[in-house]
Parts: structure tokens; sequence; C-alpha cells
């Protein structure tokens, strides 16, 4: 019983510690009950935090890297891992924020950039009203107090948009195709800002902002691909 405090801690890159910020949990005491009736564990209803192992490899060189939808059950979402043979369930927001803080491995600014930003699922608070939420600048250095970072009359978004940088004036943004494929599934953590997680969707090569549990939990679900029962357990060998 009592109060701990926990932080979350990578070294996927050599010589780079990424530390989230504290956090804090209660343990109680427990207060006895009539115990109920044992509940039966089914594959509609995995426990929080699954991970199960890979049984077919040749259908995981398929969906390594994807988020996957368990479309004729309750769809469940699952992330394939490009790290190791495992499939691990999404479950609530904080299991799957979980799972990319485990999952993801240390980037530098400069290697993001080579991947071309996805705009889609973005959610959160967005002080000057440009259609990109706080924290979301944040990872990209622009200026969450100002609509147009750059001073050059076009709005933050809608530079990012049409392939111009919000932090210079009418400078393109230059994408690296190669580098972006090659990063297809993985999960990302900003190693020199403050370990922000980003996505690589191998349906797109694009990389999506992972913020707030609820966020990375709604943008991984939409961006999630069905899959039959069939082939679920062909993957996972049940």
């Amino acid at each position: 019983m009592g109060v701990y405090e926990y932080y979350l801690s990578s070294t996927s890159t050599p010589k780079t510690n990424i530390k989230t910020a504290w956090a804090s949990f209660e343990v109680k005491e427990s207060v006895a009950a009539t115990p109920a009736a044992p509940a039966t564990a089914t594959a509609a209803t995995p426990a929080a935090a699954t991970s199960l192992s890979v049984a077919d490899v040749n259908l995981y060189g398929r969906l390594k890297g994807k988020i996957i939808l368990r479309v004729q059950s309750r769809g469940e979402a699952y992330y394939v891992s490009v790290k190791e043979k495992k499939v691990f369930y999404l479950g609530k927001p904080e299991d799957a924020f979980q799972v990319i803080r485990a999952q993801g491995i240390g980037a530098t600014n400069n290697n993001l950039a080579k991947i071309t930003i996805g705009l889609t699922g973005l959610s959160g608070v967005d002080a000057d009203n440009d259609g990109l939420p706080d924290a979301f600048e944040d990872a990209i250095g622009t200026d969450k107090n100002k609509t147009d970072t750059d001073g050059d009359g076009f709005n933050d978004k809608d530079e990012l948009v049409i392939g111009y940088s919000p932090l210079a004036k009418a400078a393109k943004l230059s994408y690296d195709n190669n580098f972006s494929v090659a990063q297809k599934g993985k999960i990302f953590l900003q190693v020199e800002s403050r370990g922000q997680a980003w996505y690589v969707n191998p349906a797109d090569g694009k990389r999506y902002f992972l913020a707030r549990p609820v966020d990375a939990f709604s943008v991984m679900r939409l961006l999630g691909a069905g899959i039959a029962n069939s082939d679920f357990d062909k993957l996972a060998g049940k």
C-alpha cells in the first residue's frame, strides 16, 4: 500500500537514454469481497498488455510494423512489432501507450525530418488555432503561440500541407523516400526533444504524431488494417 513514482526509460539508441516525465500510482488496501465466478478467457477479450509470439514467419513478414484490427471479433487492435517477432495487444489507451514507449526506437530530429509528416488524426489543445496542437508544434519546432511561425503570411499547417517549411520563408520541405521506406512500421522516440513518439505508417510511409495516450490510441486505430480471425490465429499460432 502507498503511493509510488515511476518513469519509463529507453536505451534503444547507443549512448542515448530517453526518460519520460515522472508519474505516480497508488496502491490501496484491498477490501474483502464475495468471490465471483472466474471469467472465461477468450480470444475476443484478451488481457491488457498481452503479447503473443509469432508462429507464421511468412505472414509476419507481410504484416510487420502494421496495426491490425480483428474485424470479425470486437475490433481489438494489435501492433505487429518490428523489433521482435511478437504481436502486442493495444487494449486501452494507457496500455497502447506503454506498448508505444516500449517498442520505440531513438531517432534524431535530422532523421525524422527525412520522413513526410502525416496530419490525420491530430488532436489536443491548440493555443494559436492554426490547426496544429501545441504538443505537435513542440515536437516539430514551430511556435505554438503563433499561427505563422516564420512570418511569411501563411498558416503553419497550410505550409505543411503544401510541402513548405513553417520554420523558414519560401523553403520547401525535402524528404528522403528511400530512408522513409526503410522505416515503415517503426515507432520512433524523438531523442533530441522530449522523447515524443511517432509512428511510420506502412500504408503511406508518413510519420504520425503519438501525443497523449488517448490521442496515440486514436491515431493507431485510425491507421489500422483489418485482419480476419483465421489469419490472426495463423499469425499468432492460436
